[in-house]
């Protein structure tokens, strides 16, 4: 889960300590699984430990099921309920979430899905969507200045085709 959700590269040594610990004692409140997070990386300064922060993001991320659901939405109801010409603007926080608003938007842009030995079109898939930001728009350093938080957040943007009857 570490691992998966929040690239934490101690991963192994932290569950292996959450392990341990749940061994001996139950847990009974989160600043007891804070605390061995931060042990098990050898964590000592006052600050926030990184860690922490994305092993509590990876265990919120798999419990609320979040990766999942922003792919069904965004393809079983955003891209199909949009109006052609209609805009779509996806902000993302998160890597594993810029990953998945991206392979979305790559797919609904796609025209073929024919295997690529075939000579002609077959599958007649039209471009449910054009997509406007070539790259992924980052904030800018002013913006980052005023907004620590937007130092993480990723804008991608489509429009909606007009589907042509075959």
């Amino acid at each position: 889960v570490f691992r998966e959700y929040a690239d934490e590269p101690q991963a192994w040594r932290i569950a292996q300590a959450i392990a341990k610990r749940a061994e001996q004692l139950p847990w009974e409140r989160t600043g007891e699984l804070a605390a061995c997070i931060r042990d098990s990386v050898n964590w000592a300064q006052p600050k926030r430990c990184p860690a922490v922060v994305r092993c509590f993001q990876a265990l919120r991320i798999m419990v609320n099921n979040e990766l999942e659901a922003l792919q069904e939405t965004m393809s079983d109801v955003v891209i199909p309920l949009l109006n052609p010409g209609g805009r779509l603007v996806v902000i993302s926080f998160h890597s594993l979430e810029d990953k998945i608003v991206k392979d979305t938007l790559r797919a609904a842009a796609a025209t073929c899905i024919c295997p690529p030995r075939m000579p002609l079109c077959a599958c007649g898939k039209q471009q449910e969507l054009r997509i406007l930001t070539r790259k992924v728009v980052r904030s800018s350093e002013e913006e980052r200045d005023r907004n620590r938080r937007a130092s993480c957040a990723r804008l991608r943007a489509a429009e909606k085709c007009e589907l042509k009857e075959v």
